[in-house]
């Protein structure tokens, strides 16, 4: 069953194939605005045939969700993607968040309203007790949102993630659930 998620404006589902067409489309339209932070996004439908498998597989086994942002009064406008990946239970209960907005829809607070529902998603539902998210020393709008939503700046990578042909530093943070709940353990009778 796919994870749905819903907020004052927005529909968050996970992607499907008949999604291929409009993330072609918010590719092609952010490449250059994503350019320093987003790894390069092929131009042709198969390679994001192969994303919507991949996310689907991971979200199978527990490890990641993706949701597509769409917004509630124009069901086929893709605002944004949010990514939960590197899911860990274990003793960490842990992952990583990202996102991107389009450009039309920047400025909005969507970005916000989306990524505070995966939160709630993550730290709800997943019961996961830590997100990091890290983002590009260059992308104040990145940062501004993560320190608004409660996220605490931990560290600075350099060369962290090399994203079309370059090495990038990151501003590492992260954000705890408050609310965590220690999973209970089953085990014979």
């Amino acid at each position: 069953m796919s994870a749905r998620l819903e907020s004052p404006r927005l529909v968050l589902r996970e992607p499907e194939e008949g999604d291929v067409p409009a993330l072609l489309l918010y590719y092609q339209f952010n490449d250059e605005r994503f350019a320093r932070w987003e790894p390069f996004h092929e131009d042709d439908l198969s390679y994001h045939m192969r994303w919507v498998h991949w996310r689907r597989g991971e979200s199978a086994i527990g490890r990641g969700w993706s949701f597509l942002a769409l917004d509630r009064a124009e069901p086929d406008a893709l605002i944004a993607i949010v990514n939960l990946y590197d899911i860990v239970a274990s003793s960490a209960h842990s992952g990583m968040l990202g996102y991107s907005v389009d450009g039309a829809h920047e400025g909005k607070g969507y970005a916000r309203e989306a990524v505070e529902t995966v939160i709630a998603y993550a730290f709800g539902t997943l019961n996961l007790h830590r997100l990091t998210a890290n983002y590009h020393p260059a992308n104040e709008r990145s940062g501004a949102l993560l320190r608004r939503l409660g996220f605490v700046v931990e560290g600075y990578a350099r060369d962290m993630l090399y994203l079309r042909g370059t090495w990038r530093d990151h501003i590492l943070t992260s954000l705890t659930n408050p609310a965590w709940k220690p999973p209970e353990v089953t085990g014979p009778a």
